[in-house]
């Protein structure tokens, strides 16, 4: 699975994964940021899971003619994939209400954070 690590070191220029002898790795960090409209303060907790799959599709055509004609290897396909799970959201420590005129900007900003972690990584 070393194409998916090797992406996912990429993605995260602050963490050392050796690509050819990593297995089951799991990344998890919070990167809080505050979101100021002008009028409003607010803690955001941008937490980001990262990790990497490896898939195997193996599909079967269980036909005489294919089992004789066909070697295992052309049945198989196999790759890998980064994973990124988000958990973008207003910190619980605040006790204040939102007004409800801001929620379209909050969630927004919510969404900005997430597009920004899928594309620049893991940044500080």
């Amino acid at each position: 699975m070393p194409d998916g690590y090797g992406k996912l070191g990429k993605l995260l220029p602050n963490v050392k994964i050796d690509a050819q002898n990593t297995r089951d790795f799991l990344y998890r960090i919070n990167r809080r940021r505050v979101w100021n409209d002008g009028s409003k303060r607010l803690k955001i907790n941008r937490i980001s899971t990262w990790s990497a799959l490896e898939f195997i599709d193996v599909s079967f055509d269980f036909s005489l003619e294919s089992l004789q004609n066909s070697p295992i290897e052309k049945l198989l396909n196999s790759g890998s994939i980064c994973r990124l799970e988000f958990d973008i959201n207003t910190v619980p420590e605040s006790r204040t209400a939102l007004e409800i005129e801001l929620i379209p900007s909050i969630y927004n900003e919510l969404v900005k954070c997430a597009n920004q972690t899928a594309t620049n990584g893991d940044i500080p």
